[in-house]
């Protein structure tokens, strides 16, 4: 016996055969008031409701049908219903919001980025400035991530003089930025704040921070300006500006910032801050006084390898060497850590922090940096040194069996390729060193063919070296070269880099004119040099790259900025060229893509416009005439085109082929965040369709947005 719902489904079907909609409206009533859950027939019935025009109802049928699905993580059905509520009503923001929220959870990032720029657009045109707001509110919780929206939020704060959340969005924008570690949207972000807060000093001081981490120390002292202007004796950006020019190579300004820093810790007897400075002074200029307190000696590893070291590598490990003598343990362990991290294939890196470990007392963790070391000399082929790092173990861990073991098992398995190795470097430095003397052309007398680097040599090459069989070879070098392997690698290199020399002019910025700023008279004597400094930073400059680190004006670095120049194409792509493989099931489609092969868009387009709908590739035909409307210049027209052939089930290489297009007509209509995303979505989805040119526009647009 049929259930009393399934009589009425019959009976509603029977209806519908013969275009009774009404009669099959009311069969289906009757089944919602045996089961009103079964979300197939409530679609159903919102479906006839809408046939009927009876929208209202609809449109509340639909909505509980899409919630249905949404809530139980059909996703693909709630998004087809959520599309047939808008095809009865585009303007419903609401529709918009759950479809954009629905493809940020599938992670397809082009499309939910569509409909949250729609639902932007429709409250930027229509919208009171409370609407505003409370939208983009909205939009910012459903997308976090998304920067653009932040910044859209904190326009309308400021639109309504809402300043105090302004600041406060952009603050809570900075901090997850921060978190992020993206420091391109950091800075335009502590920009606005500077701009928009009433106290700028922290957030001009954080970008100058964010440049001389990137590395760009002229960019920073655009920003140290400001701060100098705001407080010319604010102790952390005179640190932060001496740094600055020691990144520069500006040494002689350099020293002149960190003298006044030194009066101003004098003047307070701060003798802690004061150690910290004569320490920086100490790293830039060796030769410079070292304070009185300061030790002489911190722990030392009496290991050394020869090895090419940049001048950043040799700048950290000079700096932690330094820090570690005057006992400055935490500057030493970030400059040790920071080290580690950026050369990890550096020995001195390691060597810096198993002193500061050793230091510490960490004995266990000094011999595992030292075992980091051994690592980097087997690499380097250096078996004397090698040998030399596991016995360093020894002595840092003398209660412990397995030290002791590592030598035994290294002598055993290396022990004759070991004495092999030092025979010969012995035999080469006697060699080196026993060359005649050769006169050069000023009369010098110069060592001929004895090339002596800053990474010094093994620390087996002393003047008596015994080798492992008991044989000792005499060597007697000159004075010269003794005091060069002896110095260590990072003293010779420092010794041995040719000397800049001092500037004659004097820092570089420009400061206020209150005379009561520097109260001392070497403070007026700074102000006066900044006032006269021909170099002088106009922060009104845009610096869109990294300028040369040489002393012109900054003003001429407008006629090397590069023009960054956008826009689509009138060439054909190679994927356009490659993509032009006739034969779709229909003579409609085969002559529009005939007609696109030789140029004639428009009739291309007419014929193409013409098969849609009729049971061929819808996709591959919304691909062709959203091609044929980017040559006929209808931009608009195209991307709406590309949207539906994406919605029409492409195969995979098609779906690939949209989604580029798509992207270059949003880069097109100027649209680049969207554009951004689109491509960077195309990369997640088909990494192997055209991957050099869609890397190319991922990288070109956030380049623009970051400039924006």
């Amino acid at each position: 016996m049929i259930s009393k719902k399934e009589k009425s489904l019959r009976a509603a079907n029977k209806h519908l055969q013969k275009g009774q909609v009404d009669k099959a409206i009311r069969e289906y009533q009757k089944v919602l008031t045996y089961d009103d859950r079964d979300p197939r027939i409530r679609h159903k019935y919102a479906e006839l409701l809408a046939r009927k025009g009876r929208s209202q109802e609809a449109m509340e049928e639909f909505r509980w049908v899409a919630a249905y699905y949404e809530q139980g993580g059909f996703y693909p059905k709630a998004v087809a219903v959520y599309k047939q509520m808008l095809g009865m009503d585009p303007e419903k923001i609401d529709l918009h919001l759950h479809l954009g929220e629905i493809y940020r959870q599938q992670g397809k990032r082009s499309d939910a980025a569509y409909h949250f720029r729609t639902v932007a657009g429709k409250v930027e045109k229509d919208g009171a400035i409370e609407d505003k707001i409370a939208v983009y509110e909205k939009l910012c919780r459903i997308n976090p991530d998304d920067v653009d929206l932040h910044q859209r939020l904190v326009d309308q704060y400021v639109d309504a003089g809402m300043a105090t959340k302004a600041v406060e969005a952009l603050s809570e924008l900075a901090a997850d930025l921060r978190t992020r570690g993206d420091t391109e949207q950091l800075l335009g972000t502590l920009d606005r704040l500077s701009r928009l807060a009433e106290e700028p000093l922290p957030f001009y001081r954080e970008m100058a921070a964010v440049h001389m981490g990137r590395k760009a120390p002229r960019r920073a002292l655009a920003k140290l300006q400001q701060c100098f202007k705001i407080d010319p004796q604010d102790e952390e950006t005179l640190t932060m500006l001496g740094r600055a020019f020691a990144d520069l190579g500006k040494k002689h300004k350099a020293l002149q910032v960190f003298e006044e820093l030194i009066r101003i810790y004098q003047s307070r007897n701060d003798t802690t801050k004061l150690r910290e400075i004569e320490a920086e002074v100490h790293a830039i200029a060796p030769e410079s006084r070292p304070p009185a307190d300061a030790p002489d000696e911190g722990p030392t590893i009496p290991l050394e390898l020869p090895e090419e070291l940049a001048e950043d590598t040799l700048r950290a490990v000079v700096q932690g060497e330094v820090f570690l003598r005057y006992g400055l343990l935490e500057k030493a362990e970030a400059a040790a850590v920071g080290a580690v991290r950026e050369h990890p294939s550096t020995f001195a890196a390691h060597r810096l922090h198993a002193q500061y470990l050793e230091a510490i007392e960490d004995s266990p963790g000094a011999a595992a940096a030292v075992m980091q070391m051994y690592t980097v000399a087997m690499d380097a082929g250096d078996l004397p040194v090698a040998r030399r790092c596991l016995v360093e173990t020894v002595r840092l861990l003398p209660d412990d069996p397995g030290a002791e073991g590592r030598v035994s098992a290294f002598d055993e398995a290396m022990g004759e390729q070991l004495r092999a190795f030092e025979q010969e470097q012995v035999l080469e430095l006697s060699d080196e060193i026993r060359t005649p003397m050769a006169v050069d052309a000023s009369g010098e007398v110069s060592i001929a063919n004895m090339p002596v680097s800053g990474g010094g040599v093994p620390a087996s090459m002393d003047p008596d070296v015994e080798s492992l069989d008991g044989e000792s070879v005499e060597i007697l070098p000159d004075e010269q070269l003794l005091s060069e392997l002896a110095m260590g690698p990072a003293a010779a290199a420092a010794a041995a880099a040719p000397q800049a020399p001092e500037d004659s002019d004097e820092i570089e910025l420009e400061v206020s004119d209150d005379e009561s700023t520097l109260a001392s008279p070497e403070g007026a004597a700074l102000k006066d040099s900044l006032d006269d400094d021909p170099d002088t930073i106009d922060d009104e400059v845009p610096l869109d790259r990294e300028p040369s680190a040489t002393d012109a004006d900054f003003d001429s670095l407008l006629d090397e900025m590069a023009d960054v120049i956008g826009g689509v194409t009138d060439e054909p792509t190679a994927a356009e060229g490659a993509d032009t493989a006739l034969g779709g099931g229909s003579p409609g489609l085969d002559l529009g893509l005939g007609y696109y092969e030789v140029g004639l868009y428009a009739e291309a387009l007419r014929e193409l416009e013409g098969v849609i709908g009729e049971g061929v590739d819808d996709a591959r035909a919304r691909l062709y005439i959203g091609r044929c409307r980017i040559k006929l210049g209808q931009v608009a027209s195209a991307v709406e085109d590309l949207r539906l052939g994406l919605d029409a089930g492409p195969a995979p290489e098609i779906e690939a082929e949209l989604l580029f297009e798509l992207g270059a007509g949003y880069e097109a209509q100027g649209e680049a965040r969207v554009a951004h995303d689109t491509f960077a979505d195309l990369a997640q989805r088909a990494p192997d369709h055209r991957p050099a040119d869609v890397a190319e526009r991922v990288s070109e647009l956030a380049a623009r947005l970051a400039e924006e």
